[in-house]
């Protein structure tokens, strides 16, 4: 997904200056956020907390600062995200052949 935000980022046509290059090397824009967030956007959760970090996800800017606590809550529920499709789609026998 780096590649795809590298993309976007030199496609714009214009030239760059040195500092744009360094910028570039320190975005942290995350692209599957960006795309996998405003799934959340039609869901309800019947827990205040999940309810809580849903719509901090949902303001989040996508940008995966350390100091970030929205940030955070996306790492953690990527993981998870990931096992449990992982899960859904790759038999058992076969996640023990793919390792983590």
């Amino acid at each position: 997904m780096r590649a795809v935000r590298i993309d976007e980022l030199l496609s714009s046509g214009r030239k760059f200056t040195v500092m744009d290059m360094m910028n570039f090397q320190h975005d942290e824009l995350s692209v599957p956020a960006r795309n996998l967030v405003p799934l959340l956007q039609d869901l309800v959760a019947g827990d205040p907390a999940v309810e809580k970090a849903r719509d901090l996800l949902l303001r989040w800017d996508c940008v995966l600062r350390k100091d970030s606590i929205p940030a955070g809550i996306y790492v953690a529920w990527e993981r998870r995200l990931q096992t449990n499709v992982r899960d859904v789609l790759v038999p058992a026998n076969a996640r023990r052949l793919l390792g983590a």
